[in-house]
């Protein structure tokens, strides 16, 4: 007898057996009848009849069977399909599918309902190889962007604050230049009253006379030399301001030691 015909016997009878109900399942043991609901199970999940497979299910249970992993995969995919949310079914189905191992005879038919409802709903976590490539190779390229955006934005940082140091190094260089000069006008200043508080001019100077003079002192202000750079003027004026020269031994005492490193400059001019 062919596999179709008794297939076909095999749906009569359990029509017939569950048109009866519990005394026609009486006439059959109890493996047999699950036998058939299986059958029937298989039969309503290839017709599409998902509301067919759940009552097959119920009538399982309610003949104290328990639905080995086949009847329990078609009914998670018949329950998903009935409620129109194939996309619902990606878990349990997923989780059976481990349950059940690749050695399980319905191993494979449970990955092909699981790639069925991939392609009635993909799944959101599901990528197949070539997306996945191609997303692992964009985070790559986003990471690489970003490491390259910190460097860029770092060695910026670093530039801008080598900038504000060189700035600010500038500044305090200049203001210490500043000070300095204010210092050493300030004691150039100072250094040309003294002199002049000593130099005795001479009556009857001729008020266009000119001379001046450049002091070498050493850092505590005492004079190591001097010399008369230009006299105009009568010899009686060039004469004192020799003497007031000659006779002084010391200046105030100067701010450092680059005040008199060039010497300071005394300009004589009558009153």
């Amino acid at each position: 007898m062919g596999v179709e015909r008794l297939s076909s016997i095999f749906f009569v009878l359990t029509m017939l057996l569950i048109t009866a109900g519990a005394p026609a399942m009486a006439a059959l043991p109890q493996g047999a009848w699950l036998d058939l609901l299986e059958l029937r199970a298989d039969q309503a999940m290839d017709a599409g009849d998902y509301a067919e497979v759940m009552h097959v299910l119920e009538l399982y249970r309610r003949a104290d069977g328990e639905p080995g992993i086949k009847l329990r995969a078609q009914e998670i995919v018949a329950k998903a399909r009935h409620s129109g949310d194939p996309g619902s079914a990606f878990v349990p189905l997923g989780e059976l599918i481990a349950e059940a191992g690749p050695q399980h005879p319905f191993y494979r038919s449970a990955l092909e309902l699981y790639a069925e409802l991939e392609r009635e709903a993909p799944h959101p976590h599901y990528r197949p190889p070539a997306h996945e490539r191609a997303e692992r190779k964009a985070g790559e390229q986003l990471q690489q962007e970003r490491r390259l955006e910190t460097q860029r934005r770092s060695e910026a940082l670093a530039r801008e604050r080598e900038r504000l140091e060189k700035a600010q190094a500038r500044r305090d260089a200049a203001e210490r230049q500043a000070q300095q000069d204010r210092e050493m006008n300030a004691w150039a200043a100072q250094v040309q009253a003294v002199i002049l508080r000593r130099w005795r001019q001479p009556s009857g100077l001729d008020p266009s006379s000119r001379s001046v003079v450049r002091v070498l002192a050493n850092e505590s202000g005492q004079i190591t030399n001097f010399e008369i750079e230009s006299c105009s003027g009568g010899s009686a004026f060039c004469e004192s301001v020799w003497k007031t020269m000659d006779r002084l031994s010391s200046l105030p005492r100067p701010p450092d030691a680059d005040a008199v490193r060039d010497g300071v400059r005394i300009r004589f001019e009558p009153n």
